[in-house]
């Protein structure tokens, strides 16, 4: 080999930064930022570790597909795994790197020809030729959350990218899922392997969270390096590759919450939502002599937006204490969901349950009431009309009252309502918040006086609605598919 090009050979395997730029053709990058996050990346040494930077910021080129790579040079019998949350995503980034050690003549003049299509080179996964080890895991193979088996396998290194997003922010089921495939990837390391996690924040609560949580357990073990767009005082940190006047355009386009999260990588709740995380109060145990009620926002209903039921009982005392009881997002056929309520009702009794005046509630309380009258167990249902003419964010924001007098109680172990209430509106899923707000109609009539200090109220409320579920359950349901429906 000549000593210019063994000289050259020898500087891509040791300086990532001069790699990426020189041989890659990742001729963007930029001293400062890059160069910080290489730096950080050879200084570190701890086996797991997190990158948060901004979109467009090029974090995938140099980790993602630039480390890989370099870790390939290093070492030809390397193992390893690029997952992200799709499979198609993660077979993007796999190509990408199969891409460079195929095609890309800078490469090729620096360390021959890599490609291996006669044993194994394929979209998902491709072993190099000088590998000299015989393993049954390729040199770089693609994973994700859709097809999260690897069992019996085991990797020197794996990379997470992007594995988090919208979709997977949704609910605490999609983020615990995240959380799982991550330990499963631990799982599959080898002794003294290392696992990168790269993306930019989403939301309020995340695997990131869970990984720069003080009082978790991963936090000892990960090394964290966070960059922003903007600093403290609002200068821009790589204005070459993101300038001011495009990171105007995206706050006026995505909306300051979604900037915030996206290139500033800081939920910043506290500024953008409805509700003050402040107001909110916490209780272990709840007092006796409580007023229960019951919201329900079914899946079935016309807002396809969910597949989720949301259940809220609160209890109300005489201080006009809201406490809540549960809050549920379950999936839930209509026989289950209507199940579920009476286990609600006998669990706590309840005064009075609200659903919403859509098309398909009505179909839900059609058999709801047909099930009292079989168990002779009878609940007061109150139909709320909705005004369509107004936000459901408006609707929502009547919480705030109720919520700035501090008279919102809930447990600590309600991470979903939780996220919900200190987000909202920059939420997906927002039907636990969405029930919470019929509250407002069956905790409070008209005047804003709490029924429960007025039992005379209380009492006709729910005398009249016992009234209309035995004159309801004594039509028949083609009747009432022309009267209700």
């Amino acid at each position: 080999m000549d000593k210019r090009v063994f000289q050259l050979a020898k500087k891509g395997r040791d300086d990532l930064f001069w790699l990426c730029k020189n041989v890659l053709g990742y001729t963007r990058m930029r001293a400062k930022p890059h160069q910080e996050l290489i730096n950080w990346l050879d200084k570190s040494e701890k086996r797991t570790k997190l990158v948060l930077m901004p979109r467009g910021s090029f974090k995938s080129s140099v980790v993602t597909i630039g480390y890989t790579i370099q870790k390939i040079i290093q070492n030809p019998n390397i193992r390893i795994l690029i997952a992200s949350e799709t499979q198609n995503k993660s077979i993007k980034f796999v190509t990408e790197v199969r891409q460079h050690l195929e095609g890309n003549a800078k490469f090729k003049a620096l360390y021959g020809d890599w490609s291996n299509r006669g044993l194994c080179w394929k979209s998902n996964e491709f072993i190099v030729k000088p590998r000299k080890i015989v393993k049954k895991e390729p040199t770089v193979m693609a994973g994700s959350l859709e097809k999260s088996s690897l069992v019996g396998l085991h990797f020197d290194y794996v990379v997470l990218d992007d594995v988090v997003s919208q979709n997977t922010t949704t609910s605490e089921d999609a983020i615990q899922k995240t959380i799982d495939y991550y330990k499963l990837l631990l799982s599959v390391l080898d002794p003294g392997g290392e696992v990168t996690t790269i993306g930019t924040i989403w939301g309020a609560y995340s695997l990131y969270d869970w990984l720069r949580d003080p009082e978790g357990p991963e936090y000892k073990m990960v090394d964290y390096f966070h960059r922003a767009a903007e600093d403290n005082q609002g200068r821009l940190t790589m204005p070459e590759i993101l300038s001011r006047e495009f990171l105007d355009q995206q706050k006026l386009t995505q909306g300051s919450y979604i900037y915030s999260c996206q290139y500033l990588n800081k939920a910043d709740h506290t500024q953008f939502s409805f509700f003050k995380e402040e107001d909110l109060r916490y209780y272990k145990d709840a007092p006796d002599g409580l007023i229960y009620f019951l919201s329900v926002d079914p899946a079935i209903s016309l807002k396809a937006r969910s597949d989720y039921s949301a259940l809220v009982v609160v209890g109300v005392d005489y201080d006009s204490n809201w406490y809540v009881i549960e809050a549920l997002e379950e999936k839930v056929e209509p026989s289950d969901l209507i199940r579920l309520i009476f286990k609600l009702n006998k669990k706590y009794p309840l005064q009075c349950m609200a659903m919403e005046n859509f098309a398909l509630e009505k179909v839900l309380k059609i058999n709801l009431f047909a099930e009292m009258e079989k168990r002779n167990e009878y609940i007061a249902v109150k139909t709320l009309a909705t005004n369509t003419r107004v936000s459901k964010e408006a609707r929502i924001r009547a919480l705030q009252p109720v919520f700035e007098q501090k008279k919102v109680f809930i447990k600590k172990e309600m991470r979903s309502l939780y996220r919900q209430i200190i987000s909202f509106p920059h939420v997906k899923n927002d039907d636990l918040i969405d029930a919470l707000k019929s509250m407002l109609q069956i905790v409070y009539p008209s005047d804003q006086k709490p029924v429960f200090k007025e039992e005379k109220k209380l009492d006709k409320l729910s005398q009249m609605a016992t009234e209309e579920i035995k004159s309801f359950s004594r039509r028949t349901v083609k009747q009432l598919e022309y009267e209700d429906l």
